[in-house]
């Protein structure tokens, strides 16, 4: 059996499992939802220009899962990275969500985003507003870790 096998047979084990904790693609939707709303209340006093996060592949994947992007989700290479980034466009808060495969890809792809609007302008220029970003995935973002975990206190 090659490690390829192996890797499709965990991917797809994961991908099909409900997670007993949370996974944590979850708690980074929480994290990146509530930076890019602070932002939006304080535009030029938000001092937060770049947030950047190291993970492990399985954590790409979970992040993936969790932005309920609409493609086929690829196996992240070494060097694989999700990207969201927020736009001000006309006094209007935007999301764009890229995809980029490897350390030596050049190219990004643009993720659509299940629950921001088909037909609509996200389709022209690949974005979605602020306040549908947010409510699309509120239901995986993931404020309270110990009650998610039903950590008991």
């Amino acid at each position: 059996m090659k490690i390829s096998d192996i890797f499709s047979i965990i991917s797809l084990h994961s991908s099909n499992q409900s997670y007993s904790i949370v996974p944590p693609g979850c708690v980074l939707i929480h994290d990146i939802l509530s930076k890019m709303d602070k932002a939006a209340v304080l535009k030029e006093d938000f001092n937060g220009r770049l947030s950047l996060y190291s993970a492990h592949s399985s954590t790409v994947q979970s992040l993936w899962r969790g932005l309920d992007v609409s493609q086929d989700m690829p196996r992240p290479d070494y060097g694989a990275a999700i990207i969201v980034e927020l736009h001000e466009i006309k006094d209007k808060f935007r999301v764009k969500v890229l995809y980029k495969k490897s350390n030596l890809d050049e190219n990004l792809s643009v993720l659509k985003i299940r629950g921001c609007g088909v037909g609509g302008p996200s389709e022209v220029d690949e974005m979605c507003d602020l306040d549908i970003f947010s409510s699309a995935l509120q239901p995986t973002a993931i404020d309270d870790f110990d009650k998610a975990c039903e950590i008991p206190k």
